[in-house]
C-alpha cells in the first residue's frame, strides 16, 4: 500500500500536490468529469493516446518545475494593476485553489471593477461541473460591461 500522507501545504514537490489533488478531485466529485475528459480526448480528431500521455507528463513536469518557484513567492507580491475589470468565478468548494487564497489575490489587485463570485456546490472545475450557473453569473456580471463598447 502506498503512503498518501503529505501533510499540509505548501508542498516542496509535485508529489504532495498530486496526492492533494487526488483527494480534492474525489471530494469535489470531479473524478467522473476527469475520466470522461480522457475519453473525449481520445475521440477528438487528431488526438492519440500518446497526446494524453504527453499531457500527463507535462502536468508532472510543470509541478516539478513550478512548485519551487511559486513557493518562493509571497501572495501579496502578486498583485498588480489592470486597466480592465477582473472577475474571479470559482467553486465555493474548491480544494485545489482555496477560495480564501483567491480572495486575497483578488483583493491585492487594482482594477476599475473587480468581483469574486463563489459558485455554491462547485469545485476546481466549476466551469464544467456547473456550466449553467457559471454561464448565468458570467452573463449577469460581464455582459453588461460590454454594452457601451
Amino acid at each position: 500500500m502506498r503512503d498518501h500522507r503529505v501533510g499540509p501545504p505548501p508542498y516542496t514537490s509535485g508529489k504532495g500536490y498530486a496526492v492533494q489533488r487526488k483527494w480534492s478531485n474525489l471530494f469535489e466529485g470531479a473524478d467522473s468529469f476527469i475520466a470522461s475528459m480522457f475519453g473525449l480526448a481520445l475521440m477528438a480528431p487528431g488526438y492519440s493516446l500518446a497526446d494524453i500521455n504527453d499531457w500527463g507528463e507535462g502536468q508532472s513536469l510543470s509541478g516539478q518545475r513550478l512548485i519551487p518557484q511559486t513557493n518562493a513567492l509571497d501572495p501579496k507580491d502578486l498583485g498588480g494593476e489592470f486597466a480592465l475589470p477582473v472577475f474571479v468565478f470559482q467553486g465555493a468548494d474548491d480544494f485545489t485553489t482555496p477560495t480564501s487564497l483567491a480572495r486575497v489575490f483578488l483583493n491585492s489587485l487594482r482594477a476599475p471593477r473587480k468581483a469574486f463570485v463563489a459558485i455554491e456546490g462547485g469545485g476546481h472545475v466549476v466551469v464544467f461541473m456547473k456550466p449553467d450557473v457559471f454561464l448565468k453569473e458570467l452573463v449577469a456580471r460581464v455582459l453588461p460591461l460590454t454594452a457601451s463598447h
